[in-house]
């Protein structure tokens, strides 16, 4: 196959997390449930949804390219 990701999708989701961490931490004051359904919802949206619709857009873009060319 001649597709070729260029970055790596754990290294990203690694940083995220990493971001995630952070995020865990300025919300401190609020209560467990509250943090973890925050958590969840963001880690969701930024690992699920957007690195996703990255992906496939990246994907569409290449195959266009091929096709093209």
């Amino acid at each position: 196959m001649y597709f070729k990701e260029p970055f790596d999708k754990e290294k990203i989701e690694k940083q995220h997390e990493e971001l995630l961490n952070i995020f865990k931490e300025d919300l401190s004051n609020l209560s467990d449930k509250t943090i973890k359904k925050h958590i969840q919802n963001v880690d969701f949206f930024i690992n699920e949804y957007l690195l996703n619709i990255l992906l496939l857009h990246f994907y569409l873009v290449y195959t266009y390219l091929l096709l093209l060319f």
